[in-house]
């Protein structure tokens, strides 16, 4: 597939090391316009903007820089991600075929904070020749955004499912897991609407039944320390691992000696995290949003909570915590869902198809 991408997104983004470097592996010539350091195996990256500061200047420096820049790669396409800050650029770039992703904020909660935002994401999103979601509930956010029809398409990030293990090997169990104790993993970034401190005092209700769990969080963001400090005032911080962001290895390696999966989001797409669960066999309990319900059938596969329902949490915890068959059978329906919706290779083959017709380059 010889074509000439240009893709405007941050550089550091476990999504954009996914996907660009999956297209530079097939014969494209991939470019990345970012404001962010950034080391991808066969991509050109060129940053073009100062990373912070600046304020809506910025945006403009940026977009100037952008246009220049695409003008010298004379791209067959250019792929924006995600429409606040990235977005804006690739659209003030005027360059066609256009794609725009959408990632779930930039359309779900960011618009709704300021007038000016929305009117920012909509124009953005109204010079696009395609739109690419992750839901079909982002799809009909973008819709009602816009005001009218637009072509939307879901398409997965997907994953490389060979590398995730439905059960640990030795070493790993002996690293992470040494005692045994049934792990509860939270991979949410620590922000407001993720509502961390919501799984820790929920699972601190929990561990009173199951004294042998634990919950496993990722300390990255700017709650972090509050719910650091949670964990503490409820008595259970030896039992609340705090880890550091990981590379994808480790982070393949928590999940598979991990017991069940947390994720409770005001509002959400479809979270990467939620399929990387799913890839390892993991039972999840989430929020009851419409993207979340594309995925998880109640008592099937997962369970479904109101995000302010600490109660229903800390209950859904406790059964799924006492009942390993269960876990395991709803694992292993996870795992096959995976394999049929999330494929990687499946998913990006899809999109080079959309490319191809918008280039004219069968």
């Amino acid at each position: 597939m010889n074509l000439r991408l240009c893709y405007i997104a941050d550089g550091l983004s476990r999504h954009n090391h996914y996907m660009l470097p999956w297209f530079a592996k097939r014969g494209c010539e991939v470019h990345l316009l970012t404001d962010r350091p950034a080391e991808m195996e066969g991509v050109f990256v060129h940053r073009i903007a100062p990373e912070r500061g600046g304020g809506p200047f910025r945006h403009l420096l940026a977009a100037y820089h952008v246009r220049k820049r695409i003008a010298e790669i004379c791209p067959d396409l250019v792929h924006g991600h995600n429409l606040t800050g990235y977005g804006y650029w690739a659209a003030m770039s005027g360059f066609h075929p256009l794609v725009q992703t959408a990632w779930g904020a930039d359309v779900l909660v960011q618009p709704n904070q300021s007038r000016p935002v929305r009117a920012l994401v909509r124009w953005s999103l109204s010079k696009a020749d395609l739109i690419t979601t992750d839901a079909r509930a982002l799809s009909q956010a973008v819709t009602d955004l816009l005001g009218r029809p637009a072509r939307v398409v879901e398409i997965q990030w997907g994953l490389e499912l060979d590398r995730y293990r439905t059960e640990p090997t030795p070493e790993v169990l002996k690293r992470l897991n040494p005692e045994g104790h049934l792990l509860v993993l939270s991979m949410r970034r620590m922000i407001p609407y993720f509502n961390i401190d919501r799984i820790i005092r929920a699972f601190a209700v929990a561990r009173k039944s199951v004294p042998n769990s634990r919950l496993v969080c990722f300390a990255e963001g700017p709650e972090w320390f509050r719910c650091l400090k949670l964990a503490d005032d409820l008595g259970i911080s030896d039992a609340v691992f705090f880890l550091d962001w990981v590379g994808e290895d480790e982070l393949i390696d928590w999940l598979s000696v991990c017991d069940l999966f947390v994720s409770i989001p005001d509002v959400d797409s479809t979270p990467h995290s939620l399929l990387m669960a799913f890839a390892a066999g993991l039972p999840v309990i989430v929020s009851d949003l419409p993207a979340y319900r594309e995925w998880v059938s109640p008592q099937e596969n997962g369970v479904l909570v109101r995000p302010d329902d600490e109660r229903s949490l800390a209950d859904s915890m406790m059964e799924l915590l006492r009942n390993a068959s269960i876990r395991r059978q709803w694992g292993m329906r996870n795992r096959k869902l995976a394999e049929q919706k999330a494929n990687r290779d499946q998913e990006m083959t899809r999109l080079a198809a959309f490319y191809r017709e918008l280039t004219g380059k069968g």
